[in-house]
């Protein structure tokens, strides 16, 4: 929903918004979430025709927000499903007046450029990457928080290495065999690792970003975006 002007006066009977997207996977720990301030007047709000009822103040964005879980009114499955988020609004000063926020593990991406409905996919949390990419372009792009990336790797001798992550936005935190090596927060994104045994090991690189891609919906680049080199020293 676009945060958009709303031309509505107090004699009008009532308004109705609607909200569309398309879901697959399982609908897990969905929440929507709002401000007091969200939605004026008398008001009901619906997920697919479900009446939600269920709102509990919860500090989540701030303190002002309400929250209800209506993972249980989405329509999910192996292929994308249209899912609608219908407010009724009437009364003196109804209509909506800001954005209501979708929040939960999902991904979500626009195939069509902006012409389509969003489609998200319910997540594990786990990602499988064949190339390094920004959150964004997997479809988390106002995400903050942290992401680990792991890597396992052998030696078939005791080596000292250094370690090059390339670009990093905006803090690394990197541990080898559980063990912190060191907290990288500006360019450059490397360090040694210090002698290194045979055998295998065990390679964690955790990545923060800025908590503004969350607040303002940003879409800020953020990530592990390499390359990442390991060296012989």
């Amino acid at each position: 929903m676009k945060r958009e002007s709303d031309s509505i006066s107090e004699h009008d009977i009532g308004s109705k918004y609607f909200c569309r997207f398309l879901f697959s996977g399982e609908a897990k720990n969905l929440k929507l979430v709002i401000e007091e301030s969200t939605i004026g007047g008398d008001w009901k709000l619906f997920v697919n025709n479900v009446e939600i009822k269920k709102w509990v103040r919860q500090r989540f964005f701030d303190c002002n927000n309400k929250v209800a879980d209506v993972s249980y009114a989405i329509k999910e499955g192996s292929t994308p499903t249209l899912n609608i988020i219908k407010i009724e609004t009437r009364g003196l000063e109804h209509g909506l007046k800001e954005v209501p926020y979708l929040c939960g593990v999902f991904t979500c991406e626009y195939r069509y450029s902006h012409n389509s409905f969003p489609f998200l996919k319910g997540a594990t949390g786990n990602v499988l990457l064949e190339n390094l990419l920004p959150w964004d372009i997997i479809g988390y792009p106002t995400f903050s928080g942290t992401a680990t990336y792991e890597r396992e790797f052998e030696l078939t001798e005791a080596q000292e290495l250094y370690l090059d992550l390339g670009r990093v936005e905006d803090i690394a935190d990197v541990k080898l065999d559980g063990s912190q090596i060191k907290i990288l927060p500006w360019p450059p994104y490397a360090c040694c690792l210090g002698k290194v045994s045979s055998g295998k090991h065990h390679l964690n690189i955790a990545v923060t970003n800025a908590t503004a891609n969350r607040t303002r919906a940003a879409r800020l680049t953020a990530g592990l975006l390499g390359p990442v080199k390991l060296f012989r020293m």
